[in-house]
């Protein structure tokens, strides 16, 4: 295997593991808000991974949290649920982006290197 090939192998792996460890807080955080608080999940917009078979940007969820959106549910439980998990969440979605990013420049980078 060549330099560069390796090179870019490894920060592929890199750049996927927030966005893997974003993948697995985004899946609990939805599966835990619909089943376990409904009315706060009603009120989100009923967030789900897949939809019509495609993979569901969850900007709008990222903006729900980021906003405290969430307080104007009258579900205190539900509430509570998404201020303990809005940090992680927050925090792992522009993780996720910004490695993505990172990864696509080294890519320009090393293709005119």
């Amino acid at each position: 295997m060549l330099d560069t090939e390796r090179s870019i192998l490894i920060w592929f792996s890199v750049a996927m593991i927030p966005t893997v460890i974003y993948s697995i807080i985004q899946i609990a955080f939805y599966s835990g808000l619909k089943n376990n608080f409904p009315k706060q999940w009603e009120h989100a917009g009923r967030p789900t991974i897949w939809s019509d078979g495609s993979w569901v940007t969850s900007g709008h969820v990222i903006d729900y949290l980021r906003n405290e959106k969430f307080r104007e549910s009258n579900d205190t439980l539900g509430m509570e649920y998404c201020r303990n998990n809005r940090k992680a969440m927050i925090l792992s979605y522009w993780l996720s982006i910004y490695s993505c990013g990172a990864f696509f420049i080294f890519l320009l980078i090393t293709a005119y290197w």
